[in-house]
């Protein structure tokens, strides 16, 4: 523990230590190197707010060390030892919390391979007086949960040992996990991503049992008899999930975070149908397989969008495909392997353009290089270059795009651009990373559901114009430059359960005349206001957690039609 002196609040941080002599002399220069490497993923990851940001890293004495933001709050084992073990909700709770974090470090190529209770601390909140419970006769009971919800899980402990157990500087630090989280196959040296999984089920077992794993674990069958220990009933559909997250077999355990949280959606949502579950979003009739290597029908995705018939299923296997796709069909274009091992890059247009009724795209890293930086142009430059370059990595004009389980790159205008009354995509479960003007840019009418996504790193988070509608629900738009959400005049917006936190900006901006339902959101710790309302803004704001704001929770201007109830400020 250490305190930052140069800052006016004197923040603390923590140093962690590396000592690259122990490895000997010859090889004091390639761990130097290796230091370097891992201090600038290190550094990449801490720009997810639930990860602890680098401050700094340097060398001194023959020592290596890292400084990282200090993370204020109780490990999840304190909380274990304090409140005793936990029930269903709470581990739901976890899941819903700490899986997209733990896709966001995959995608990363990174394997955390030290997950467990110790490593995961509960944030304390902005304000240390707690959550006031809403009347039930004036709120629904969903409205006090979310009331009563506990703050933000943050992922700790990534020492540079934990990014590949094949480097130098693996030794340094956990070289295969905590006895008793750790997967058979990372015991053997062999992480996968799939090994992050098992040990947050074995920390889940943990919690709900107040058992140590070993003994939730039969030696003499082979199996996990955590069930037999329970303290408190739980879901079988929960019971299920776990039980796959704690295959010892890595081809039978969840492949990827959000697979989970697929299934993990219909326990909390049990008369809703996911979409990813569905066998075929659209009546499949053929299927092509579209590889790099080895046996397929077509090398590039678009000879395979060009050749199929409608209706027809896009198999896109790992691989990096430099093209611009035009969907005129209705199709399916499906990952099948990570997310991360399927890049589609374009340089110059849209990665995807969406020209038809209906198509589904999952499963893809789509990443768009602005070559020509409209972003930077001036007025003149911006409207003649994006009618014709289109700087965006998905452009939605029309249709019911169904984009699923997608991780989403531009440094163009917007990295997802929904535009015009017949546009109405659905967006699920998508990381839209930093880099552009927009992550989400809607206008000209356009609707559409944006829902389980996670924005960060732009200038603006989602941007609305020109008398659009869309839907954003359980989304979390944090560390934008300016804004979290912009909404322009006759705007009708619906924000339901995001988290709106740490941009630089006002968190929710309403203009003049603008419409915004916002319900069981958490907007703090912005930068200015968490919402700013224009003369003439409209729409309830209800059962939200407004505290922590810089600039205060809200400026309401006169003659604004706002409803405000149940809130926190």
């Amino acid at each position: 523990m250490a305190v930052d002196e140069y800052k006016p609040s004197k923040p603390h941080c923590v140093i962690k230590q590396v000592f690259p002599h122990i490895h000997g002399h010859q090889n004091r220069q390639k761990v130097a190197e290796l230091f370097e490497q891992e201090a600038v993923r290190l550094d990449e990851l801490g720009k997810h707010p639930q990860i602890p940001e680098l401050l700094a890293h340097f060398e001194a004495e023959g020592c290596q060390y890292l400084v990282q933001e200090f993370i204020q709050g109780q490990t999840l084992a304190e909380k274990l030892a304090q409140e005793g073990s936990f029930d269903d909700t709470q581990i739901i709770n976890l899941l819903q919390d700490l899986l997209p974090v733990l896709q966001f470090i995959h995608n990363q190529q990174v394997i955390h391979r030290d997950i467990k209770p110790e490593n995961i601390i509960q944030r304390i909140p902005s304000s240390p007086s707690q959550l006031t419970q809403i009347s039930a006769t004036s709120q629904t009971e969903s409205v006090t949960s979310f009331q009563t919800s506990a703050p933000k899980l943050v992922l700790v402990d990534f020492g540079a040992s934990k990014f590949s157990p094949r480097t130098a500087l693996s030794v340094t630090g956990t070289v295969i996990g905590s006895v008793g989280y750790t997967a058979p196959e990372q015991a053997a040296g062999k992480a996968v991503f799939a090994s992050d999984i098992y040990s947050l089920g074995v920390t889940c077992i943990h919690l709900l049992t107040k058992t140590d794993p070993f003994d939730l674990y039969s030696f003499d069958d082979g199996v996990w008899v955590w069930r037999d220990i329970l303290n408190h009933p739980i879901s079988e559909r929960l019971g299920r999930i776990l039980d796959k997250m704690l295959q010892g077999a890595t081809k039978q355990r969840y492949q990827s975070a959000t697979e989970v949280l697929y299934d993990l959606d219909a326990v909390t949502n049990p008369s809703s149908l996911s979409l990813y579950k569905t066998p075929s979003l659209l009546p499949i009739k053929k299927e092509l397989i579209v590889a790099k290597l080895g046996e397929a029908n077509y090398r590039r995705i678009r000879d395979a969008i060009k050749q199929a018939e409608p209706q027809t299923r896009i198999v896109v296997r790992p691989g990096f495909y430099q093209e611009s796709l035009v969907i005129d069909k209705d199709v399916e274009i499906v990952g099948q392997g990570q997310p991360e091992d399927i890049i589609i890059e374009s340089r110059y247009q849209p990665c995807l353009q969406i020209q038809t009724e209906q198509a589904v795209v999952r499963g893809l890293t789509l990443r768009h290089q602005d070559w020509f930086n409209v972003q930077q142009a001036n007025g003149m430059g911006r409207l003649i270059g994006e009618p014709l370059l289109k700087p965006y990595a998905i452009d939605i004009p029309q249709g019911q795009l169904i984009l699923e389980d997608c991780t989403i790159i531009s440094n163009g205008i917007a990295c997802i651009y929904i535009h015009g009354a017949i546009a109405n995509p659905k967006i699920r479960y998508c990381q839209i990373q930093g880099g552009a003007m927009y992550g989400i840019l809607v206008s000209q009418n356009g609707q559409g559901l944006v829902e389980h996504c996670t924005l960060f790193g732009h200038q603006t988070g989602v941007y609305i114009l020109k008398g659009s509608h869309p839907t954003l629900q359980q989304c979390k738009i944090q560390r934008m430059q300016q804004d979290g959400v912009f909404i322009g005049s006759d705007c009708k917006v619906t924000l339901a359960a995001c988290e709106i936190s740490s941009n630089g900006g006002i968190g929710v901006t309403i203009k003049k005349e603008g419409n915004a339902k916002i319900w069981q959101c958490q907007i703090n710790r912005n930068q200015a206001q968490g919402i700013y309302i224009e003369s003439n803004g409209a729409g309830p704001i209800e059962a939200c957690d407004l505290s922590g704001n810089r600039g205060g929770a809200w400026y309401i201007a006169p003659q604004c039609s706002v409803n405000r109830h149940g809130n926190r400020e």
